[in-house]
């Protein structure tokens, strides 16, 4: 390791990413850097592609100043454009490839894109939403011929890094769009030193490997988790392996034919990684630690057993970069997110503005000792980084509640809590009871109106396949594991729920359909394609 984060006193006495980038091309040249696909790049190889599509995508145009979206799925391309636009202080716009229509058009005019980089398959997607209105950005287009082929681009280009245009620690490196649960989707802008800082973290505080080392993710590259892990690699000198997309079938394979002794994780992963059958040979691999959130407590411990390595659980969003909160140093509590890292501070705030106290329920309020570290806004949306900012902490529309001690317990989005016979309940609390039964893969609690007044409570699940559950079975499993006023009212059986292109459930539609809906009850088996749901007293 050339440079130890661990040494650093000040968040701002760091190297710019592009000359650390440049840094381990050089001295960690024969060394193995990245594995996509079916081959592995060098350390050297890896920052020839990255300075080709850097001076292909310079000779294109981009410069300082500019926003250049990534349409791009997990690929050697989408590694060599966002390094690339790293090296030239360029800021890349990463954009979700299953976006169509509106949420597309959302992130192409939003964000005022300057160029495009995507592939044939996507190509119809970003030119459907074009909008002859308003300005278009260049597209240079992976895999096609013609005047925007960025094959022809990349053909031309030399692979020496370019020098780039000055940087400054404050120029904003990404615009990164949130998922749009509750609403339309927003910027979310980090700067150069936020983009360095997450990478350096990740690599401080989880991934901790170095050269002849290796991690591994299967997580979405146009998401900051997976650049952040990844950087942390990168970082360290370690090399990482990318997959295309998570796949609890071959997953533990992987980890072994790599040598992987780290990964990162979102907690449907561990839950569906739990539900493969066991096997003698579970604890026999190479993976000593993993970082992610919402790992279900009741399956923290066990699964640390049976598969031998550790599981650290953080709290963070897009807006955070690389802070978070997480276990403190000297022990942890399942089910808790833990306490700020170095660097932020948080606390627990109520609806008046004032300090929650211990054990009381609020909102996550939290704040960077240097306001680059995080977010600077939100692009173009004033308003909401106002709100977002309000008393000078970032308010993360999430609920918790902490303790004496400052660790934080996750409660559940604040959007989602329902307000029923005087108790704020946690949508959360109520999905994680419906998940303890066996045949239930998923559950969505929410709010529905109440001829009384205040809310009712629609619970929808999905059972796993080849399941069948009624909601009677269901309420009936419910009952010994909620307050009284915490039981749905209404219980429906889906084959799917409306989800954001993240796969994120899109609450506020569920309760649209059930506007639309007749709420009466339904007899007899519920059917898995059922949207009717039955009413429980």
């Amino acid at each position: 390791m050339y440079w130890d984060p661990d040494t650093v006193s000040d968040p701002l006495d760091a190297p710019l990413l592009r000359n650390l980038l440049a840094e381990r091309f050089a001295a960690l040249r024969d060394e193995r850097a990245l594995h996509m696909g079916a081959r592995w790049y060098t350390y050297g190889e890896l920052g020839e592609h990255v300075g080709r599509t850097a001076n292909a995508l310079a000779d294109a145009g981009a410069r300082r100043g500019m926003r250049v979206g990534v349409m791009l799925p997990n690929g050697p391309e989408f590694v060599f454009a966002w390094l690339g636009l790293a090296i030239l202080n360029v800021t890349m716009v990463p954009v979700n490839v299953h976006l169509v229509g509106e949420g597309l058009s959302d992130i192409i005019h939003g964000a005022r894109l300057d160029i495009l980089v995507t592939d044939s398959e996507r190509l119809k997607q970003a030119r459907h939403v074009c909008n002859p209105s308003e300005p278009a950005p260049r597209v240079l287009v992976h895999g096609t011929g013609g005047a925007d082929s960025f094959d022809r681009c990349l053909s031309r280009a030399a692979t020496t890094l370019p020098m780039g245009t000055p940087a400054s620690m404050s120029d904003d490196a990404l615009i990164g769009y949130t998922s749009g649960t509750t609403g339309p989707s927003k910027g979310v802008i980090l700067s150069r030193l936020a983009q360095f800082w997450h990478g350096a973290n990740y690599y401080r505080d989880f991934v901790r490997l170095g050269p002849g080392q290796c991690g591994y993710t299967p997580l979405p590259l146009f998401h900051v988790s997976a650049q952040g892990f990844v950087l942390g690699c990168f970082l360290g000198g370690a090399a990482v392996v990318i997959d295309r997309t998570f796949n609890p079938f071959t997953f533990w394979h992987t980890i072994r034919e790599h040598r992987a002794e780290s990964f990162n994780y979102v907690g449907a992963m561990i839950s569906m990684l739990w539900r493969r059958p066991s096997r003698n040979d579970d604890w026999d691999n190479p993976a000593v630690r993993a970082v992610g959130s919402a790992t279900p407590p009741e399956l923290h411990e066990a699964f640390e057993r049976r598969f031998g390595l550790q599981l650290i659980e953080t709290y963070g969003q897009t807006e955070l970069a690389g802070l978070w909160l997480t276990d403190p140093p000297a022990g942890r509590e399942i089910g808790r997110v833990g306490v700020p890292c170095r660097w932020m501070d948080a606390k627990v705030e109520r609806d008046d503005g004032t300090t929650a106290s211990p054990g009381e329920t609020g909102e996550i309020a939290l704040r960077s000792h240097h306001p680059l570290l995080m977010t600077t806004g939100y692009f173009g949306n004033e308003a909401a980084t106002a709100h977002a900012f309000r008393g000078g902490w970032y308010h993360t529309g999430d609920a918790g509640e902490q303790d004496t001690a400052g660790s934080i317990r996750f409660v559940g989005r604040l959007k989602d809590f329902i307000r029923r016979r005087g108790e704020n309940i946690s949508a959360f609390e109520i999905e994680r009871a419906a998940q303890s039964h066996a045949a239930i893969r998923e559950a969505a609690a929410v709010a529905v109106p109440s001829s009384l007044g205040e809310d009712e409570i629609l619970l929808a699940v999905i059972p796993e396949e080849n399941e069948r559950i009624s909601e009677r079975e269901l309420h009936a499993h419910l009952e010994p594991r909620l307050a009284t006023f915490m039981r749905p009212r209404y219980i429906q059986i889906r084959e799917e729920f409306p989800r954001t292109p993240t796969q994120r459930v899109q609450k506020y539609r569920m309760r649209d359909e059930w506007l639309q809906s007749e709420h009466r009850p339904i007899g007899g088996q519920a059917q898995a394609n059922t949207k009717q749901a039955r009413a429980f007293r």
